[in-house]
């Protein structure tokens, strides 16, 4: 395995392990389960093709080129991209052709839905199952182009347009952006333990179920949300609740979905029973806010995986707890500042709305009381 694998494999895991809910089944008890083995497949199709689109820039060779002479095992010799990703084109078109247009996503993925449709690739039947003997198919449809001068041309196509000034220079805002929310949200977090030195930490993923997801809007999302922390004042499960996190996301099986970070004054609520209040504000949130088409999971019910792990960053901890706090800065709130997972209203439909999109939030930094001052010296008067 070489370092740039390494350093891919590593990433992956890092990526499962920080609070990651795509390849988790811990679903409550009555929920509408979609069979693991096809969440963890989408999970991971949809990481390959970020991965695809962030390896094509930076790598500048061709893809399929043709054999001087046909041999047996095909007709073209293939790169090192093409053998990790032509097979999986197809599928990457599938999971792009569900996801919503009137959504905006990351700068490589816009790239890829653009280059696909102006390409024609959409709707089309690919049979790229077989790195030996596909790349040979031809396609009446596309003058007869084989699948491996098919697959050339796409990775041209989106090497222009990912290495364009536009794409790029976006992509860095974006990055800087997310840098300057992990050190803001941090030291959100380095303000609640300062003001209360023992914290319980929920994280909960808000969602909805399959039968709904494609009927749910960003802005239904929003309003959903609104009720959600404006009910929270005349109900007793949100008492003593000090701050929150709240970042949306889009998901190519789960839809529109918010990953939930609250934080409850550890001097006033059972940290032993956080497994429960979380489960009882999941309920909340699917019962009465979402009016049955809500779904949730409860992450503080997989506790015991992350500390063994030595990953743990929720539950109950304290502020002496550094090991602990760091795990909450940098797994659990690092993973909500992630750039790599972006969506937002397109322009369009924004200005329809005629608002704009804020996808992830947090609570007011607390506010510090006053110094309490001592009693003033008597100063005596000199004779």
């Amino acid at each position: 395995m070489t370092n740039s694998d390494n350093d891919f494999f590593w990433e992956r895991r890092i990526c499962e392990w920080s609070y990651q809910d795509a390849m988790e089944p811990s679903w409550e008890p009555g929920q509408v389960v979609v069979d693991q083995g096809k969440r963890q497949h989408f999970a991971f199709l949809f990481a390959d093709l970020h991965s695809f689109l962030d390896e094509l820039v930076s790598d500048t060779t061709i893809p399929f080129v043709p054999r001087a002479c046909t041999r047996r095992g095909g007709d073209y010799d293939f790169s090192s991209l093409a053998e990790r990703y032509f097979t999986k084109i197809p599928e990457f078109l599938e999971i792009v052709e569900c996801m919503p247009p009137q959504l905006l996503y990351s700068e490589h993925i816009e790239a890829f839905i653009a280059c696909c449709k102006n390409m024609g690739l959409f709707g089309q039947t690919l049979d790229w199952d077989d790195i030996w003997f596909a790349p040979s198919l031809t396609y009446p449809q596309f003058g007869n182009a084989s699948a491996a001068e098919l697959f050339n041309l796409l990775v041209a196509n989106l090497r222009d347009r990912c290495q364009s000034q536009k794409t790029q220079a976006r992509a860095r805002k974006r990055q800087s952006e997310a840098v300057e929310r992990a050190e803001e949200y941090g030291s959100y977090v380095d303000a609640l333990f300062k003001q209360w030195t023992r914290l319980v930490v929920l994280r909960i993923d808000l969602e909805y179920r399959q039968e709904f997801k494609d009927q749910i809007g960003i802005l239904d999302a929003l309003a959903d949300l609104k009720r959600f922390f404006s009910n929270r004042r005349h109900n007793s499960l949100f008492a003593e609740r000090r701050g929150y996190i709240a970042k949306l996301e889009y998901g190519v099986l789960k839809g529109l979905h918010f990953h939930l970070i609250l934080f409850f004054d550890g001097s006033k609520r059972d940290g032993s029973k956080d497994v429960n209040l979380a489960k009882e504000i999941g309920k909340y949130w699917e019962k009465v806010i979402t009016k049955g088409r809500g779904n949730y999971w409860n992450i503080n019910a997989s506790k015991k995986k992350y500390e063994q792990r030595g990953q743990l960053g929720i539950g109950v901890i304290e502020a002496r707890q550094t090991n602990l706090v760091e795990n909450l800065k940098q797994r659990v709130v690092g993973y909500l500042c992630k750039s790599t997972q972006y969506v937002t209203l397109r322009r369009p439909e924004a200005q329809k709305a005629k608002r704009t999109i804020k996808t992830i939030r947090r609570g007011k930094f607390p506010v510090e009381p006053p110094k309490k001052l001592g009693r003033p010296r008597k100063i005596q008067a000199l004779p």
